[in-house]
């Protein structure tokens, strides 16, 4: 077997690791996110349960509440959607620029994201790799020869 063969074998199953990597990072992802619903559940409760006059807590306490755990669970759902979107990029080998901007994203939530991060951009960052995701070289710009003219 020649080195090239080899490679893309290689290639080939660290992606594969990485996508699992992804499955179990949304999952972790989605699952957390959930929490955000206890602080709607504490805002909800807190406006219906009665009070004596003067002893209620102001509105705009409540509300916040609400809103914080409502911003929670729908970023950590877009976060665990977007690390979806990168498992089934890495198996049908495109949208690369995406699987870097997630894998920089991804690198927020530590230990265990940072590790996944990293390695995602190490593997990706290979030529082999890159070739693989249909990335060939810099595209150049032809510009004319003569500036300009003024009208």
């Amino acid at each position: 077997m020649d080195e090239e063969a080899r490679q893309v074998i290689v290639d080939a199953e660290h992606l594969k690791l990485l996508r699992w990597g992804y499955f179990v990072s949304a999952g972790f992802t989605a699952f957390f996110s959930l929490f955000g619903l206890a602080y709607v559940g504490m805002g909800a409760l807190m406006s219906s349960l009665p009070f004596k006059k003067g002893d209620a807590p102001p509105e705009a306490f409540i509300l916040m509440f609400i809103v914080v755990g409502i911003l929670i669970t729908v970023i950590g759902l877009a976060i665990a959607a977007a690390k979806l979107r990168v498992a089934k990029a890495l198996r049908e080998r495109n949208s690369r620029t995406l699987c870097y901007v997630v894998a920089v994203i991804t690198m927020l939530g530590m230990p265990y994201g940072t590790a996944l991060g990293i390695l995602t951009m190490l593997v990706l960052s290979r030529p082999s790799v890159a070739k693989m995701f249909g990335a060939g070289p810099p595209a150049t710009v032809a510009y004319p020869s003569e500036p300009a003219q003024e009208i």
